[in-house]
């Protein structure tokens, strides 16, 4: 049985429980972003989530590097000149 600590998107701690078949089936991968996905439960009034299966997410760096007259953004993100308008 593994227990971890992760942060959520708008950075909450939540805890979470990996009973041995789904540690066994899904396995921490290291430092990362994940996807989790279980069902809450709550012990001596404090939640966490039982894990049902997790996978590591894939992360790209951004790189955003200037020089006179151009802009180089890391592959796989749209530019500025090139994102569609929000209205």
């Amino acid at each position: 049985m593994f227990f971890g600590t992760f942060l959520d998107r708008d950075g909450v701690f939540f805890d979470t429980t990996h009973f041995p078949d789904v540690a066994n089936r899904f396995p921490f991968q290291g430092k990362g972003c994940y996807c989790i996905t279980g069902k809450v439960a709550e012990e001596f009034g404090y939640p966490s989530i039982e894990v049902e299966s997790m996978r590591k997410l894939p992360y790209e760096r951004i790189l955003s590097v200037s020089s006179p007259g151009k802009s180089l953004i890391s592959p796989g993100l749209p530019s500025k000149e090139h994102s569609s308008p929000k209205n």
